[in-house]
């Protein structure tokens, strides 16, 4: 088959997105917006981390397994890992050591307006503003959502650079200040004091990663040596030695950690997911067998999360070598098959790898991570994707509008909500830390939901409403091609 031709436009071609991708960010997205938004330790286990389970909801780290709560971070490290060769993939086509500066450029640009994202959403996010917040900190929550849009938006390409650049330069403005008076009442001007772990992380991971992607681009063989020394490194930790005089240095720990580099291993896996879908021709299959193909993969994640959570390694093995081996026999062996089958094999391989290390340090585990936990969740996340490759909606990119965007993510009907979220990840951050919180505060709407005394299933769908509130404003700013980036 041969690529589609790329349409007409004077400007440069652009790669088209890849909506199953966005998809399956805009899920990583949701899911943890929904496992911030449920009651606290009333739900069954499988509802939370497998490590803070009910009644007492503290850590315990002796217990073994996962949940879906599990899935949402490696399910975001896989993506992130995914989408670097799909959007540096044209610049690395005829890159050399002597023009390789403006791509290492805008890793480490990348890196630190991702790492001051990180500090300036922790410190002022609306569970930070006061305690108990009351109605100046709902508001204030809800105008710094949107300073937070103005210093990291991206606007639409009609309007002019010196507009778009001056909304940031305000938006860094009041960011600045809003960080110095919050600190300042908190005693003292710290900026380093607070950071969110989960954006700093990817921000360290998305830099080591995009690099280690420009340097074995041309070489699978070179990025699994790579995993392989990751995970090495990561194994020997606790051990005296030159691996763990490594893993624990670092120039500035407050901004860079070696230890945040073991989830460097979902990205590089990505990585390998992401060059497959920038040569694959297809990924669909289409009629009876793709939508069998796509039921085999997708049913793996729950397959993993119950058995491991229930501690029964042989069944959850053994459904899963079935799953994986019906999907690979009901893809063609023609041509029109091949690019899924060599993705189902890779993506089949790294799920068993996975599985094998499983007993390793007790059990799989989120916290603190194991080495299976590190391997098999980015696998069952290339899984996933494969099977949301199979709905006709979110194959490839769609028919381009005349403006020579991707379509609008309003027309994908309901796989709609997971895609505006998946191109507006920052945005749907921002918006669960601080929109949606002010909002139903602010409008009273939350105060008047408690007062139903309702069920901890039912407060669960209430917080599937807020979960929502996240999507639409991410699918609103998408369809009028406004986003966040780092």
């Amino acid at each position: 088959m041969e690529p589609s031709a790329a349409p007409v436009d004077a400007r440069p071609a652009r790669r088209p997105r890849n909506h199953a991708l966005d998809a399956l960010r805009g899920l990583a997205i949701l899911g943890m917006a929904l496992s911030g938004m449920v009651p606290w330790g009333t739900l069954p286990t499988w509802m939370y981390h497998a490590q803070v389970g009910p009644p007492k909801m503290v850590f315990d780290n002796t217990v073994r397994g996962i949940t879906w709560v599990d899935l949402v971070f490696p399910f975001f490290l896989f993506a992130m890992g995914a989408a670097i060769p799909l959007s540096l993939g044209k610049m690395a086509d005829t890159l050399t050591w002597p023009t390789a500066g403006p791509v290492v450029l805008r890793l480490f640009v990348r890196f630190f307006a991702l790492a001051a994202f990180a500090f300036a959403s922790q410190q002022l996010r609306f569970s930070e503003l006061g305690a108990p917040p009351g109605p100046p900190e709902q508001a204030m929550a809800i105008g710094l959502f949107f300073a937070m849009l103005l210093a990291w938006g991206r606007w639409p390409e009609r309007w002019p650079v010196w507009f778009s650049v001056a909304l940031n330069g305000l938006g860094a403005a009041l960011i600045g200040a809003a960080m110095v008076w919050v600190n300042q009442k908190r005693g003292g001007f710290d900026p380093t004091g607070k950071v969110d772990i989960i954006l700093l992380v990817l921000a360290n991971v998305a830099l080591s990663g995009g690099i280690l992607w420009l340097l074995t681009r041309h070489s699978a063989r070179a990025r699994l040596g790579a995993i392989a020394v990751v995970g090495a490194m990561f194994l020997v930790q606790d051990t005296p030695g030159v691996g763990q005089s490594l893993w624990q240095g670092s120039p500035l720990p407050w901004l860079i950690s070696w230890e945040f580099h073991k989830y460097l291993i979902p990205v590089l896996i990505g990585t390998l997911a992401g060059d497959a879908l920038a040569r694959a021709d297809r990924w669909r299959l289409g009629g009876w067998r793709g939508a069998w193909v796509g039921g085999l993969l997708f049913g793996l994640s729950p397959v993993a999360c119950v058995t491991l959570l229930a501690r029964d390694q042989t069944l959850g093995l053994l459904l899963t070598v079935a799953g994986l081996v019906g999907a690979w026999l009901l893809i063609p062996r023609a041509e029109t098959g091949r690019d899924l089958r060599r993705a189902v094999e890779a993506a089949g391989f790294l799920v068993l790898l996975g599985y094998l290390f499983e007993s390793h340090a007790g059990g799989i585990r989120k916290d603190d991570a194991t080495i299976s936990y590190l391997i098999l969740t980015p696998a069952l996340g290339w899984c996933l994707l494969l099977g949301m490759a199979q709905s006709a909606r979110l194959a490839g990119a769609l028919r381009p509008t005349p403006e020579g965007e991707p379509e609008s993510p309003y027309r994908l009907g309901a796989w709609g909500l997971l895609v505006g979220t998946g191109v507006n990840p920052l945005l749907g951050y921002a918006a669960i830390t601080n929109l949606v919180p002010g909002l139903v505060r602010i409008t009273g709407f939350e105060p008047w939901v408690a007062s139903w005394g309702m069920s901890p299933w039912g407060m669960t769908g209430y917080g599937l409403f807020k979960t929502l509130l996240v999507a639409m404003a991410c699918v609103l700013a998408t369809r009028f091609r406004i986003s966040m980036r780092a």
